[in-house]
């Protein structure tokens, strides 16, 4: 996990001017800033999984916690997204009515601070924030049509499915 939160600093959930710092340093040669973004996403969704694998979802609540006290960035606003994503379900289940909070505040004030975000950001950054924002607005109205977090898919195997994964059983 520590090589995850070098690799990737708002996994520390770190907003502050030198986090933002630490973020622009992870920037790899020859990464391009979607690309950089992608891999963030990427360390977040593992990291995601290890602590709702440890049933230890209350270091995901508090990242989200503190990602959302702050104003949103281009790679938050996608790290939230995959969050949700991951593990929406899990976090729905275990904080119930916090988590139905915790999506209404996402839903009305953080989504208004990104559509004044897309309006200073230009170019590649421009581009990721707006299919970042569709994403999670997609998210967020599944949502309130559903009433519920979907698990993401592939989160259970049946038997049948096992067994044609691995044919030694």
């Amino acid at each position: 996990i520590g090589l995850m939160c070098r690799n990737c600093p708002h996994l520390r959930a770190d907003f502050s001017a030198q986090g933002q710092r630490d973020l622009a340093a992870t920037k790899r040669p020859q990464e391009g800033f979607t690309e950089m973004v992608d891999r963030l996403v990427s360390y977040q969704r593992l990291w995601n999984v290890i602590f709702t694998t440890q049933g230890d979802l209350g270091v995901i609540w508090n990242w989200l916690a503190r990602a959302l006290n702050h104003s949103p960035s281009t790679a938050t606003v996608a790290m939230i997204h995959g969050t949700l994503d991951m593990v929406g379900a899990d976090l729905q289940a275990r904080y119930k009515k916090q988590f139905h909070k915790l999506i209404v505040y996402i839903d009305g004030r953080y989504m208004e601070e990104v559509t004044m975000l897309q309006s200073n950001v230009k170019g590649e950054e421009a581009d990721r924030l707006r299919a970042s924002h569709s994403r999670l607005s997609r998210w967020l109205q599944d949502f309130k049509v559903t009433g519920r977090a979907v698990p993401p898919e592939g989160r259970k195997i049946h038997a049948r499915q096992e067994s044609e994964l691995n044919p030694n059983i």
